[in-house]
Parts: C-alpha cells; sequence; structure tokens
C-alpha cells in the first residue's frame, strides 16, 4: 500500500503492540520519544487503536488533526471515542455463505481456489480525517445494548451461582439430577465419568492420565424421553443426540474438568444463531464443572467421617458398636423411650468355651468364632436392635420394642447351625443367650439392664450344663 502511494518504508515505520493495551502503550510512548508523531498510525486491531488515541492525547496531540488513527475489527468500544474509531470488519454472515459455497462446490468436484479472500467492510468514523465522515452507528444504542447484556450476564451469572451451590450440596445422585433440570440450563445435555461417583475417590488425587469412560452417566437432556439419570455405554450415548441431528442445529461440545480430573462433557444445541446464547457457553461449563467437583468433595468428605465413625463408634471384629457408639446410640432411643413409654427387649449372649476353643486351636479361631456369634445375633435381631460388643465374647442387644424371647433364640441357633455346617473351623460354635424385658413405663437403668440379662444368661448356661451331664 505505501508503495502504491509513492511512500518509502523504513524499519522504524513499524512497532509492535503484540495486539494488546500495555506493550500497544509502551511501544506508543517509545515512538514519541526519539521522533515527532507521524501523520498517520494503521493499527492491527481496535484496542491498539483506542490505546494510540489515548497515549496521543495525553502527549498533547489531536486526533484526526494532528495525527490519522485507524483499527480493525469493529469492536462496541470504538463507538465511544470521540471522534468515533474508523475501523473495518469481516462481515461473518458474508464469510459463512462464502465458505458453504466452496463446500459446496468440492463436494460436487468443482475445483476450489486454494487461497480465497473476502473484502473486510469499511467502518467510518472521524480518526482518518476524511470529510462528512461520520459514524455508521449510534454511540447510544450500542450502550443500550451493551448495558441490558450486561445486566442479563449478571443475573445469569447469580442464577448459576446458585445452582452450582445446590449441585454441590446435593446428598445423592438423584438430587443432583434435580438440580440440574433448570431452565437456565435448556438446551444442553450433560453425560458423566461413572468414577464421579465413587465417594471412596479423593478428588483432589492428581491424575497423570484422564479420559472419558466407557460407561457414562447421562444427568440432563432436554427432550429425552427415558428418566434420568441413566447409565449408558459411551458408544450409545449418540442415541440422545438424534432429535437434534433430526433438527439440524449447530452442536458444540465441551469437557468437564476440575483439578486435572476429565469429570464428563456438556453438549450445547441452540435453536437461534444468537451470539449472547453461545456467549453463555463458558459460564455454564465452569459452573457445571464447580458444581460436580464440589458434590464429590462433599461426598468424599462425608464417607471420610463415616469411616472416622466407624473406627470409633464400631468394634473392628464384629463390627457391632463399641461401648462408646452404644451409649451414643442410646442418648438418641432415650427420648423416645422415656416419653412413649416404650417396652425394651435385652438379648445378653456370648460364646461356650471360648477358653477351651482358645487354648487349643488358637486365638484366631476364638476371633472367628466370635464373629460367627455377632453374625448370629445380627441375623436374628430387627433392624432397629442396639448391638454391642462389650468385652471378650460378651454381647448384647437393646431392643426398643417388645420381642419374642424363643424367635430370637431360634434365629440365633438357625444361623450357627447352617455356620457349623459350611465353616472350616476345627470346632462347633455355639451361644448361650439371656434375656430381660424391661417393662412399659419402667426406668431405663442400662447397668441394671446388662445385670439382669447376664444372671438370665448364666441361668441357661446352668441349665444346659445340668442336661448335658
Amino acid at each position: 500500500m505505501l508503495a502504491e502511494n509513492n511512500i518509502p518504508f523504513t524499519d522504524d515505520m513499524l512497532s509492535y503492540g503484540n495486539f494488546w493495551a500495555d506493550p500497544t502503550r509502551a511501544a506508543m510512548q517509545s515512538l514519541l520519544a526519539r521522533r515527532k508523531a507521524p501523520e498517520a498510525i494503521i493499527c492491527a486491531n481496535d484496542i491498539m487503536a483506542i490505546n494510540v488515541c489515548a497515549v496521543l492525547s495525553e502527549h498533547g496531540y489531536n486526533v484526526p488533526d494532528d495525527v490519522i488513527v485507524t483499527g480493525y475489527d469493529g469492536i462496541d468500544e470504538i463507538f465511544f471515542l470521540e471522534p468515533h474509531l474508523t475501523s473495518s470488519i469481516c462481515d461473518f454472515s458474508e464469510l459463512a455463505e462464502h465458505i458453504f459455497a466452496l463446500l459446496c462446490d468440492q463436494f460436487a468436484g468443482k475445483e476450489v481456489p486454494l487461497e480465497n479472500y473476502i473484502e473486510p467492510r469499511l467502518i467510518l468514523g472521524g480518526t482518518c480525517g476524511c470529510e462528512n465522515c461520520r459514524s455508521e452507528r449510534d454511540s447510544l444504542h450500542v450502550v443500550r445494548r451493551l448495558n441490558t447484556y450486561f445486566f442479563r450476564y449478571q443475573d445469569f451469572d447469580k442464577e448459576l451461582f446458585y445452582l452450582s451451590e445446590q449441585m454441590q450440596r446435593s446428598e445423592d445422585l438423584e438430587a443432583l439430577t434435580r438440580v440440574v433440570d433448570h431452565k437456565a440450563l435448556d438446551h444442553i445435555s450433560c453425560v458423566l465419568n461413572m468414577s464421579c461417583l465413587d465417594e471412596s475417590k479423593n478428588p483432589s488425587d492428581h491424575l497423570e492420565e484422564s479420559s472419558f469412560e466407557d460407561s457414562m452417566l447421562l444427568i440432563r437432556s432436554a427432550g429425552f424421553d427415558q428418566h434420568l439419570p441413566l447409565e449408558m455405554d459411551r458408544k450409545d450415548i449418540y442415541r440422545t443426540m438424534e432429535q437434534l441431528l433430526e433438527r439440524k442445529v449447530p452442536i458444540v461440545y465441551n469437557a468437564l474438568c476440575s483439578i486435572n480430573h476429565l469429570l464428563g462433557f456438556v453438549c450445547f444445541y441452540y435453536d437461534s444463531n444468537d451470539f449472547a446464547s453461545y456467549g453463555k457457553i463458558p459460564q455454564i461449563v465452569e459452573s457445571l464443572s464447580s458444581g460436580i467437583s464440589g458434590f464429590m468433595s462433599l461426598r468424599y468428605q462425608q464417607y471420610l467421617r463415616q469411616e472416622l465413625e466407624k473406627t470409633y463408634k464400631y468394634d473392628m471384629l464384629t463390627g457391632l458398636l463399641n461401648r462408646m457408639g452404644f451409649n451414643e446410640e442410646l442418648k438418641k432411643l432415650q427420648y423416645e423411650i422415656d416419653t412413649k413409654e416404650t417396652p425394651v427387649s435385652v438379648f445378653m449372649s456370648d460364646l461356650d468355651g471360648l477358653k477351651t476353643i482358645n487354648d487349643t486351636h488358637g486365638h484366631l479361631v476364638g476371633d472367628k468364632a466370635i464373629k460367627a456369634i455377632a453374625d448370629a445375633l445380627k441375623f436374628a435381631c430387627p433392624d432397629n436392635a442396639l448391638l454391642v460388643r462389650l468385652g471378650g465374647d460378651e454381647m448384647f442387644a437393646l431392643i426398643p420394642q417388645e420381642c419374642s424371647e424363643d424367635e430370637i433364640r431360634a434365629g440365633v441357633k438357625r444361623y450357627l447351625d447352617k455356620f457349623n455346617e459350611t465353616s472350616d473351623l476345627p470346632c462347633k460354635v455355639a451361644s448361650s443367650i439371656g434375656f430381660y424385658l424391661n417393662p412399659r413405663g419402667e426406668e431405663l437403668d442400662f447397668d441394671q439392664l446388662i445385670i439382669n440379662a447376664d444372671k438370665a444368661m448364666y441361668q441357661k448356661k446352668i441349665v444346659r450344663k445340668r442336661n448335658q451331664s
């Protein structure tokens, strides 16, 4: 262009603003420090042109009377300068039509040129110095449109923040699926790796490799007629997109990631070509990634709490409550028992001949026999029973209702008979059981309950030994 107008080119005519504000300002300051301002400055984009105008103004130059400035991009900010910035822009509609025509020619077997050029459209402002030059756009109209987008953005951002928070607080997968079934997430499908449901997995662990898994979970798909969430093979996910393919709308895929973990992906399909809708995609992807990652972290914390609780509330050998755990659970029942005057059934059980088993076959066999007694008690007692290992082979069951002594005894015997038939232990496992009923309305004294049940158990032992002799 310079050669066409008989203007010689020298290297000092070229400065590098790196397409952004700070480098442009630095380059402009350097230019003005070593020479007088040039007659015209042609910038590679509008951001650089805007900053060039600002630096010129700071040094007392007037645009365009002293220096002509032009940009390139056609961004909205050019209409807020005084005068408006002269720029140019590629018409994306014209570009799309041209590309489509080239593709049609290629599919039809026609020769397609390797190089194609679309003439940029000139946007006349006041910085080029041309006579009768005026802006093609009304600044007030641009301000109103940007203002509308800004407040819509704020409102939508607040809504997504709320959704992300609700996702993180979801107690389970069903609750998570209900949260993402929200109008703010219309026109999307969301698919997760099945490992996202593994509550024992630490979401903060670094993974060197992360990929989409063969088994995935569909938690959001507008227009899909099956109940969600739905576990699917990865290769079958496309079935949820069949309607979209028939509608011939653009489909945009984004990965959901958090801390080096690939969580899944989200698919966007907007019926209109409104760029504001597509502008929401980064917000939605970030909110979904944050919400799902938080959901995983909360479940992992709950898992750790449960595991920690097991270490101090439960006996490691039998899985029954220990004394500390039993006391905590008893406090929860105490109010109901006292206010409703609930009767309480108490069973005391121990392993017959534990010392003989330990001395003859070893403590490992003794431990297996103790666990068998605990499992028998679990099998025979109702679900609301509090089962505790008091120590050694002594186990205790507190049931907040009136129970049949014979049924519990029969249940324990039935379990142990089957255990002895199938077990590889070198001895038979048998249990003595004592029973005591704390009548309705009578004060609950835990220590006294143990004493009463313990007496009943040893009476049963004495009777059985007499019968055996």
